[in-house]
């Protein structure tokens, strides 16, 4: 849809040159309101999508994911503790169920 929308605005610039003489100058007018209704489609969309992403990162929580072989899943939650103390997040001394929870 966005590169419908480049299209119509490349269409009415074309057109706007060419034939600044022969064609009325309010016709453009449709071309660039095609263009922003399908620029108008294209963020909907986005949005809708990223309010989508925005749900499942706030309901997320690192207990409740899969993993493909479950012997991963201490390797895992060691490295995420690690990475919470690197950044200083929890303090060194943190548990791993505290360092998860700050994960979440």
């Amino acid at each position: 849809i966005f590169c419908v929308a480049l299209a119509f605005l490349y269409l009415a610039s074309v057109l706007s040159v060419i034939t600044r003489s022969f064609v009325p100058y309010h016709i453009f007018y449709v071309f660039y309101g095609g263009a922003a209704c399908a620029y108008g489609c294209v963020q909907r969309t986005w949005y809708q999508e990223l309010a989508v992403i925005r749900n499942r990162v706030s309901s997320f929580s690192v207990r409740d994911c899969t993993c493909f072989c479950i012997e991963d899943r201490p390797v895992v939650y060691r490295n995420i503790v690690e990475l919470m103390k690197a950044c200083m997040v929890v303090d060194a001394s943190s548990s791993t169920d505290e360092a998860l929870t700050a994960f979440d």
